[in-house]
């Protein structure tokens, strides 16, 4: 039997830590994985275990999620088309109430002001921005500029009157 050099002594630490790292390596990426799925809400992130590999996935909670998120994309996408379609094609021309689009979406009280646009107006403006501004004006400014206000609690005046 040979005797241990200096040399193969070495090379037996040398495996043994890339060996070692390997192992490490592997666990990270199983413990870390993760999936990452853009939805109309914006991007959801899983995270995937190993440990969990026991259940098929059509059955796990994940799967359910994605497929819960699909059909809700896809009905919302539903509804957006009927909205920028005039006897099934697109209507750049169509006027779209934003205000109405809104509430819609959030499912929040009716307003009284609204707002009509056209819209290819809209998509331009979502396509190249649009400006913002603050315009602070009295009641009465508001009242000549925006009609007669039925609720007065939507809207909050300063020690200046000002709304």
């Amino acid at each position: 039997m040979r005797r241990p050099t200096l040399k193969r002594l070495m090379l037996g630490l040398v495996q043994q830590t890339a060996a070692l790292l390997l192992l490490v390596a592997i666990a990270a990426v199983l413990f870390n994985s993760y999936l990452a799925v853009d939805t109309a809400d914006g991007t959801k992130v899983y995270e995937l275990s190993p440990l969990d590999a026991e259940t098929e996935f059509e059955d796990s909670v994940i799967f359910h999620d994605l497929f819960q998120s699909s059909v809700s994309d896809i009905i919302q996408l539903m509804v957006i088309k009927g909205q920028m379609e005039t006897n099934g094609s697109f209507d750049p021309h169509k006027h779209v109430d934003i205000t109405e689009f809104a509430s819609g979406k959030t499912g929040g009280a009716d307003c009284p002001v609204t707002a009509v646009y056209e819209l290819e107006d809209l998509i331009k403006w979502g396509k190249y921005g649009a400006e913002y501004t603050d315009r602070i004006m009295s009641m009465s400014d508001f009242v000549n500029y925006f009609g007669p206000i039925d609720l007065e609690s939507n809207f909050r005046v300063d020690a200046d009157g000002q709304l």
